[in-house]
């Protein structure tokens, strides 16, 4: 036998996360893609000691990007940690013919996999010696390691999202959300208990998207308190209270006219003398000090559990297929081995990250934590993991700061939507209105349904309280219309006097903040464009805020979290349907109109097999290709391994003569009777329902960081029209010029779409072909060793 390496193993190990078998997936698919065989390894480390593995075809990869868990097991491996252990490792390996590693998992699993690339020779060398190996194995190549980790508490340092970690909140803050109506049914207070013994990402964020009243986190117990409004003794024992307890009683009682209060949790909280912090201690000093009937929830296993979210779907499958081209890099490149990476994440890319450096300053934030330096901790967790426990301390206060000696009486900000509703937006309004209100802002006003209510003086003060409960809500409570000035200006104005009726309306107001889609693009650049001329002490900012992704300036906007949410769910329901009648095609039409970033990240999410958008262009040659692939698909092989189903998707606007129902009779007729076709359009069901987490959390990350520019610009009295955005999980501000020069207003959609890129290849890679296409990685090539099997 050669003793080159040909093929890829690929394992998850530790906790099980969702999306897990996302990545794999798109190891394996990559792998295939490229006619190099990959091997899933059973039961993590333990499976690799053991040699239990499985070859995957493409199909054993079909249906497995929604599943959660893990499909091929995890398991804890004492006899890893041993020379001998790692030895029996390297021999299956070798085996396998592998000379690539990808591990799903934590930092130790990680750091297991780039010991065993290491100690690789020696443990070769003693192989052949033993006779465990054949003697023409002697000059094995080098094993290529690549990480992915997965994790719910999101505690690697090096990447903004773990994967698991967006699916565990969607968990917690569904819990939330629905232990809210019983808790103000019976007037009650709940302590949740989260997941996180390092880390309290899970409970932070969970605490913002649910404006929790009280969140513990590991990384900073509640300090002392000082003030002499603060009860620090106990009025049931007499006894003096613990600073936390003092805190979270004087918090709690000031939240008048609430039925209810939440209190979050992280399992590993503490004091200040690192003392756990407990979810039933807790429950007790709420009782003993308060009064209040109180009850404690801790979620546990459930935060692992269920379907992975759309984020951790498509992501995950675009971190496997980053690991296998870094190891198709690696096998180019020849010898030496590069030193270990993972790939991390931020919200629309993939990169390297240096494995040993990265785990180092993952534990580094733990033995500052052990060492009571809190702020070091905090900053050593990044530069947005302090920001956002401000932000936390500030929105969840009972009223807000004293600002009167530093009080801005005569700055009015008025706020509005412009375009459809989406969800997220009352996370920004009530954002906006508790951080000007607590920096001083004498007038913060709403104004209900945009400008059609700006012309009719329907405007309302936003206050402290008014706002409390808007953050989980959906819709847009301020109302949102799709009218612009020009369409409210007497009959007969000049395109060039359109605005001029709006000079009343805005000349009342320092800021002007609009939440909104592509038309509050489009008005925004035409009042700063008149600004000058009309409102010279006028400010302006753009909050994106539309399910279909279709404003510049911004890589997310507000609101296409919970849609693709929706669109993925309904498509998970409608392939369950369709596999349940043998040989049917189901086309699904979603939003977006000619943007169709809701149709290709939905089809990378739910598994599409055909995805159909204006920018690719739908024509009939293409169409009746895609039939002849179905009909291939679905006579091929045996009946036990045929697809019984295929899902396609399209936008509802991808094409004036192609639409949905021309489509689906397109199908019918040229399918030969070999499958049947059903159409599901998801209509209005995308931009209802209560925000995902990562709405509200970018929803109160943007209109934080806008209100902060606002208020800037107000101290150096300079004026502006920004549109705030989002660029690798950051915050950006980009002005009108950079705005207009990014919009295809003839396709109300940004010239350029980050997100085209990214799709073109993991399309192919998602799709339920039988067979991948024959196109090999450079330092790969097709292997015949049959290798170990699955149990």
């Amino acid at each position: 036998m050669s003793g080159t390496m040909r093929s890829v193993c690929v394992l998850t190990s530790g906790g099980d996360s969702q999306g897990m078998n996302a990545a794999l997936r798109g190891v394996a698919r990559a792998s295939l893609s490229a006619g190099v065989k990959v091997f899933a390894v059973w039961d993590g480390y333990k499976g690799l000691v053991e040699g239990v593995m499985s070859e995957l075809s493409w199909l054993d990869c079909s249906n497995m990007v929604a599943a959660g868990g893990t499909k091929y097991g995890t398991a804890r491996c004492a006899q890893f940690r041993t020379e001998e252990g790692r030895r029996a490792a390297v021999v299956n390996l070798v085996k396998a013919n592998a000379g690539a590693l990808v591990v799903i998992g934590g930092d130790g699993s990680l750091t297991g996999a780039s010991i065993l690339a290491s100690e690789w020779d020696d443990h070769v060398q003693k192989a052949v010696a033993n006779g465990e190996l054949p003697q023409d194995f002697a000059a094995a190549a080098e094993l290529h390691v690549v990480g992915l980790v997965g994790s719910i508490d999101n505690d690697m340092f090096g990447t903004h999202f773990t994967i698991g970690c967006v699916s565990a909140l969607h968990r917690i803050v569904e819990a939330v959300d629905a232990i809210r109506a019983t808790a103000a049914s019976h007037s009650r207070t709940f302590v949740v208990e989260v997941m996180g013994r390092n880390c309290g990402w899970l409970a932070l964020m969970a605490g913002l998207a649910t404006q929790a009243d009280f969140v513990f986190i590991p990384e900073s117990p509640p300090s002392p308190c000082t003030s002499t409004s603060v009860p620090t003794v106990s009025t049931t024992t007499g006894e003096l209270l613990e600073s936390w307890a003092a805190t979270l009683v004087a918090k709690l009682a000031r939240v008048e006219g609430k039925r209810w209060s939440v209190v979050i949790v992280s399992e590993g909280a503490h004091d200040c003398k690192m003392e756990p912090i407990t979810a039933a201690r807790i429950k007790e000093v709420i009782e003993a000090e308060l009064g209040h009937d109180t009850r404690i929830t801790k979620l546990g296993h459930v935060q692992r559990g269920g379907k992975p979210a759309a984020f951790d779907r498509y992501m995950s499958t675009n971190l496997g297929i980053a690991a296998f081209d870094a190891l198709a890099g690696y096998a180019a490149a020849g010898p030496p081995a590069p030193e270990p990476v993972y790939f991390g994440c931020s919200d629309a890319s993939v990169y390297p990250v240096a494995l040993h450096p990265a785990v180092a300053a993952t534990r580094n934030v733990h033995d500052l934590v052990a060492a009571g330096k809190y702020d070091d901790a905090m900053v050593a967790r990044g530069a947005e993991y302090p920001q956002l426990f401000r932000m936390l301390r500030t929105l969840l206060r009972s009223d807000p700061h004293d600002r009167s000696a530093h009080a801005l009486p005569d700055y009015r900000v008025a706020i509005m939507h412009v375009g459809a509703p989406a969800p997220g937006m009352n996370a920004a309004v009530a954002t906006l209105t508790r951080i000007f209100l607590d920096a001083g802002v004498s007038d913060v006003v709403g104004i209900h349904n945009g400008f059609e209510g700006l012309a009719k003086g329907k405007t309302c003060p936003l206050t402290w309280a008014h706002v409390r409960e808007w953050v989980p809500e959906g819709g847009a409570k301020l109302g949102t219309t799709r009218t612009l000035p020009a369409d409210l200006a007497p009959a007969g104005t000049p395109p060039d006097k359109a605005l001029e009726w709006l000079i009343p309306h805005l000349s009342a107001f320092n800021a002007l903040v609009i939440i909104g889609g592509f038309e509050a693009a489009s008005i925004l650049v035409d009042l700063a464009d008149a600004a000058p001329r009309l409102w010279p002490h006028l400010s302006g900012m753009l909050i994106p805020a539309t399910i279909s992704n279709n404003v510049p300036c911004t890589q997310y906007s507000i609101g296409t979290d919970t849609a693709l949410n929706a669109i993925v769910e309904a498509c998970d329901r409608v392939k369950q349907s369709a596999y349940s009648s043998a040989h049917r095609v189901f086309v699904v039409e979603v939003m977006g109109a000619r943007c169709g970033f809701l149709a290709t990240m939905a089809g990378l999410a739910a598994g599409a097999e055909k995805v159909y958008t204006h920018e690719r262009g739908i024509s009939a040659a293409a169409i009746l290709a895609d039939v002849k692939d179905f009909c291939a698909r679905f006579t091929a092989s045996t009946e036990s391994n045929t697809p019984r189903s295929a899902l396609v998707i399209t936008a509802n606007a991808a094409s004036e003569t192609y639409t949905t129902p021309m489509m689906c009779a397109l199908y019918e007729a040229e399918s030969d009777g070999i499958f049947s076709v059903r159409a599901s359009v998801l209509g209005y069901l995308q931009q209802g329902g209560s925000p995902t987490p990562l709405d509200r959390i970018r929803g109160i990350e943007l209109a934080a960081a806008s209100a902060a520019r606002i208020l800037e610009l107000r101290d150096s009295t300079d004026t502006a029209f920004l549109v705030c955005g989002t660029s690798e999980s950051a915050v950006i501000f980009s002005d009108m010029s950079s705005l207009d020069g990014s919009m295809d207003r003839a396709n109300r959609r940004p010239r350029c779409q980050w997100w085209d890129d990214l799709a073109t290849r993991n399309i192919s890679i998602t799709s339920a072909e039988t067979e991948p296409h024959p196109d090999f990685a450079p330092g790969f090539a097709p292997v015949t060793s049959a290798g170990p099997s699955a149990p």
